[in-house]
C-alpha cells in the first residue's frame, strides 16, 4: 500500500498535465492524473468491477445532491450480479436513501470504457439495466453517467472522477467500509483538497433501517 502511495504521489508531481485528448469525447482538458503510461496500472476499469457477489460503498464525496438519486441521498450501494467479459459489462443492483422516500433500489449495467484518449478501459459508464447511452438518453428520466478512475485498488478502495472531473467519490469494497484504510482516505481528500467533503456511508445501522430517509449533513 505504501509503494502505490508513493508512486501517485511522485507522479502527480511530475506528471505532464498538458497530455492530448484525442478520443472525440465532451471530456473536460486531462487533469494530471490522467497519463496512462505514468498511472494506468491505477486505473483498470475492468479489472474494478468483474468480479460478482461483490459489494461497494460510496463512503465519501464531494457532493450529496444528485438528480439520479433523487436528490439528496446516502447509504449507496452497488452489488454485482453478473458480468460479460466479452462486452466488459456488469448487472449490479444500486441501492441508497433519499431524502423523501426511504431507501430506493435500481437495477443498472455499468460497461468499462475508455476516457481522456486511454487505449485500456479506465473510466466506469452506468445507467438503467440493458440501456446503451444512445437509448438511455432518449427515455424520460433515464440516464448513464461515466465516472473515471483517478485510483483503483479493487479489494480495497477506488477514488473516482465525475461530473466531467467537477467531483470526486471514495468508493470502498465492503470488507473494509467500517475500517477504511488510511491511504484511501488520504488519497481521496488529496484529490478533493479544494472541495467540500461529504460523509455518505453513516454506518451499518443507519444505512440498514429501511424506513429512515437521507440523513442531512
Amino acid at each position: 500500500m505504501k509503494l502505490f502511495l508513493f508512486v501517485a504521489l511522485i507522479g502527480v508531481v511530475y506528471s505532464d498535465s498538458g497530455a492530448s485528448n484525442t478520443s472525440g469525447q465532451s471530456q473536460a482538458a486531462n487533469p494530471d492524473w490522467a497519463v496512462e503510461n505514468k498511472f494506468g496500472k491505477f486505473q483498470n476499469a475492468w479489472a474494478t468491477i468483474n468480479a460478482t457477489n461483490v459489494q461497494y460503498y460510496m463512503a465519501k464525496a464531494t457532493y450529496n445532491n444528485e438528480s439520479f438519486f433523487g436528490g439528496r441521498f446516502s447509504c449507496l450501494k452497488v452489488e454485482t450480479k453478473s458480468t460479460s467479459k466479452e462486452n466488459l459489462t456488469v448487472d449490479a443492483t444500486m441501492t441508497y436513501k433519499d431524502e423523501k422516500n426511504g431507501t430506493m433500489s435500481k437495477n443498472i449495467t455499468t460497461k468499462a470504457v475508455t476516457y481522456y484518449s486511454y487505449k485500456t478501459p479506465n473510466a466506469l459508464q452506468y445507467g438503467p439495466k440493458d440501456k446503451t447511452a444512445e437509448d438511455a438518453s432518449t427515455e424520460s428520466g433515464a440516464s448513464t453517467q461515466t465516472d473515471v478512475l483517478v485510483f483503483s485498488d479493487p479489494s480495497k478502495c477506488d477514488v473516482v472522477s465525475t461530473q466531467n472531473g467537477k467531483e470526486f467519490e471514495l468508493w470502498v469494497h465492503s470488507d473494509v467500509k467500517d475500517d477504511i484504510p488510511k491511504c484511501c482516505l488520504f488519497l481521496f481528500d488529496y484529490f478533493a483538497r479544494e472541495k467540500s467533503k461529504y460523509d455518505i456511508y453513516l454506518g451499518s445501522d443507519f444505512c440498514t433501517s429501511p424506513g429512515t430517509p437521507a440523513a442531512a449533513q
